[in-house]
């Protein structure tokens, strides 16, 4: 019997900004609230869809830290000692792709496609990691979006 010894050397693993921005939306995707039902950063999108273009100044999107696995944190820490342009143009590009997978179905306007066409248009989507005092509070998984539904006369229909 003879013995081969092989040794496969495997090309070092580059993230691209294209992967890192998928990894990045499939984490905050995947996060779910308090519930183990409802994500929480989608909640999140549709809060700050119906405000972004009436509160002076816009709302910010809060991220927190501790839903990134250790891999991908290290990706974007690494992202932002190299270019702070990057990483902003990743992150709202995560963001922005949970954005554009809203649907109302109860209510058409407040959707994808009302982002892509007011809010992405204008630039308006502002974002940041936690700090100290939103991590005791963590508001983000507390939303709860209890708002009336009028039709085309203004007759309030119903409520969640």
């Amino acid at each position: 019997m003879e013995e081969i010894c092989t040794i496969i050397n495997y090309p070092k693993f580059e993230w691209t900004i294209n992967y890192l921005i998928e990894q990045i939306y499939l984490v905050l995707i995947s996060v779910l609230q308090n519930d183990g039902i409802t994500r929480k950063y989608e909640t999140r999108a549709r809060w700050l869809i119906r405000r972004i273009n009436l509160w002076k100044p816009s709302p910010v999107f809060i991220i927190y830290r501790k839903d990134f696995p250790k891999n991908i944190w290290r990706q974007i820490i690494l992202l932002q000692k190299q270019s702070s342009q990057t990483l902003d143009y990743v992150i709202t590009r995560a963001l922005d792709m949970i954005c554009e997978c809203i649907e109302e179905t109860e209510e058409p306007v407040f959707n994808g496609n009302y982002y892509l066409f007011s809010v992405k248009r204008a630039r308006l989507l502002k974002w940041r990691f936690d700090n100290e005092e939103d991590q005791k509070n963590d508001l983000d998984s507390k939303y709860v979006i209890d708002y009336p539904y009028y039709n085309s006369n203004g007759m309030e229909l119903k409520t969640r």
